[in-house]
């Protein structure tokens, strides 16, 4: 296995607040996604802004060749990476939902990234961030064993 990279995923997404964490109505929620390849790589980006949320506008951190499109309600754009140099692309959005005991909408966002002259098909996904608007709480139930029989 000499001269094998098994780091596992070139794109790594999470966000601010963590997954665990409840959101509500007018919450920010960041995300961060890192970017690394063992070589140059030129690639297409594609990051859905999620459903339930609104992108705020300006808080794309990033490298110039990314956009938001408020049509679409996406960033995309080409990024340029540098063997081994991570890359790191951060945007915020506002929770637009609230969720209750009846309807907990989930807000879920995954990135993407491809190469030159292909299509959304041909994406290398990042991982799923999922982060929930109401949470119920568990209750579990305590036995009680009577090990004197």
């Amino acid at each position: 296995a000499i001269g094998r990279d098994f780091v596992g995923r070139n794109i790594l997404k999470h966000s601010i607040p963590a997954a665990h964490q409840t959101l509500d109505f007018g919450d920010t929620l960041t995300y961060t996604l890192d970017i690394v390849y063992p070589d140059d790589h030129t690639v297409l980006f594609y990051d859905q802004v999620p459903t339930h949320t609104m992108y705020i506008s300006g808080s794309l951190s990033t490298p110039t060749s990314l956009a938001y499109d408020p049509i679409a309600n996406v960033l995309s754009g080409t990024l340029s990476l540098t063997a081994t140099v991570p890359e790191t692309v951060s945007f915020s959005v506002r929770v637009e939902v609230t969720g209750t005991v009846d309807s907990a909408p989930v807000i879920v966002n995954q990135a993407c990234v491809h190469p030159l002259g292909t299509e959304l098909g041909d994406c290398e996904w990042s991982n799923q961030v999922i982060n929930f608007t109401y949470l119920w709480p568990v209750y579990f139930p305590v036995l009680v064993r009577n090990l004197d029989h």
